[in-house]
């Protein structure tokens, strides 16, 4: 499936069911809602009141994320219709996705460790050829990071297709990205962000145009709920370009 096909196939599919979509609308305004009680309580109300919105959001953020791996699965199987919440599973899917992302977690932070560690020792050196090999450390560290995160979206995309046992295979992760194509997922990645940087861009500017209107804490609230709303446009069309991707390592298409 080749890059234009998998973003215009993005783009228009959160429309493919304008329902469903709504409900997704609705609890990412609700997180947004949340968030706001958190910041706007903080002057009148103690500490409690703050933990339990940001616990709030964290859990309902965690659960989109379970949900997310639902999208990424029916991509992957080529089907154009968006799931509905199912809470069990989207749970377990959170859960498991919580895993996968401390063990990546632990390799981003072992690589960042003995990258800076060398990076400072090269430099303090304090000789040409030793700040000449700084910044090959520091250059090849990025390399490594990037790697790293590719490997994380195909990990995420062998958990929703395959289950978790598979997402923990490292080397077949790195076999997939091989296989779609290193400069593929490089485009892809431009692509994809240059959609969500714009909305992105267009939901905030909207959301400070409602605060510059209603400059009250109600107007915040609407404002940062306006926002997270369209950011559940951007999540299911980032998962969905992400599934529609990873077809290019499961099917000869």
């Amino acid at each position: 499936m080749d890059l234009k096909e998998i973003v215009a196939d993005a783009f228009k599919y959160p429309f493919g069911d304008k329902e469903q979509f709504l409900m997704i609308s609705a609890v990412y305004a609700l997180l947004g809602i949340i968030l706001s009680a958190g910041i706007i309580s903080a002057p009148f109300y103690n500490g409690a009141f703050r933990v339990i919105s940001y616990l709030a959001f964290s859990i309902t953020f965690l659960y989109l994320s379970g949900y997310q791996v639902d999208i990424i699965r029916i991509s992957c199987e080529l089907k154009d219709h968006i799931p509905r919440f199912n809470p069990r599973k989207n749970i377990k899917d959170s859960l498991r996705l919580l895993v996968l992302s401390l063990v990546f977690s632990v390799i981003i932070g072992v690589l960042y460790f003995i990258g800076l560690l060398s990076f400072i020792l090269l430099l303090r050196s304090g000789e040409i050829v030793g700040f000449v090999l700084a910044i090959i450390v520091y250059i090849i560290l990025l390399i490594a990071l990037l790697l790293v995160i590719w490997l994380i979206f195909m990990s995420i995309c062998r958990l929703a297709y395959f289950g978790f046992n598979e997402s923990l295979e490292i080397r077949e992760s790195f076999n997939d990205l091989k296989k779609i194509g290193f400069g593929k997922i490089f485009v892809y990645m431009i692509l994809v962000y240059i959609v969500v940087g714009i909305i992105s861009s267009a939901g905030l500017l909207l959301s400070l145009g409602i605060f510059e209107l209603v400059e009250t804490s109600p107007g915040l609230v609407i404002a940062i709920a306006v926002y997270f709303a369209i950011q559940s446009y951007v999540f299911v069309f980032q998962s969905r370009a992400m599934g529609l991707l990873y077809t290019n390592a499961i099917y000869d298409i």
